[in-house]
């Protein structure tokens, strides 16, 4: 019982997350629609100027990192779910094992080829030694995500921050 609801929790929080980065985005990219036709094309010529240009380029450099964060999240999922595949036929692998006498022939998962005890072994221990591998690239997967979030989160900030303050500073410096 514990389980299906740690499963829904689990679910939840990470179809909360992908909205989150979906708002974010979306929020970056209409930043980005409406400053693209409200800076005019002209010289380096002012403060403010200067400023617009600096915070769009930002918001630019935001949007890029959210859309990668978004696909090494999907790659991430993969890799999650690879891991998770091994794991489970190796559970399967395992308690079959243990039940099969030694003489006795059993159907592989998979194929349906009949393994003999001594195989069913070399299939655990083949499976198992891929888990360190697939933990590593999970593991390599999930700081690339948190890198390029709080990136997209800083390059927002500072982009939005500047783009207000040129609105801001616009006017009273020419």
């Amino acid at each position: 019982m514990s389980e299906k609801r740690s499963d829904a929790l689990l679910h939840s929080a990470h179809k909360s997350q992908e909205q989150f980065d979906y708002f974010i985005m979306a929020l970056i990219s209409a930043l980005v629609a409406y400053y693209s036709k409200e800076i005019p094309a002209s010289k380096f010529s002012s403060i403010s100027y200067d400023c617009y240009l600096a915070s769009f380029s930002l918001l630019l450099l935001a949007m890029y990192c959210g859309f990668i964060r978004i696909e090494v999240s999907i790659l991430n999922k993969r890799n999650n779910g690879r891991l998770l595949d091994v794991a489970e036929k190796k559970a399967a692998y395992v308690t079959t094992y243990y039940k099969m006498k030694d003489d006795e022939l059993v159907p592989r998962l998979e194929t349906g080829e009949t393994l003999t005890k001594g195989q069913v072994k070399l299939l655990i221990e083949t499976l198992d030694s891929r888990v360190p591998e697939m933990q590593r690239a999970l593991d390599e997967t999930s700081s690339e995500m948190f890198s390029y979030y709080t990136w997209r989160n800083r390059l927002f900030l500072f982009g939005f921050l500047g783009l207000f303050a040129a609105k801001v500073v616009a006017p009273y410096l020419g």
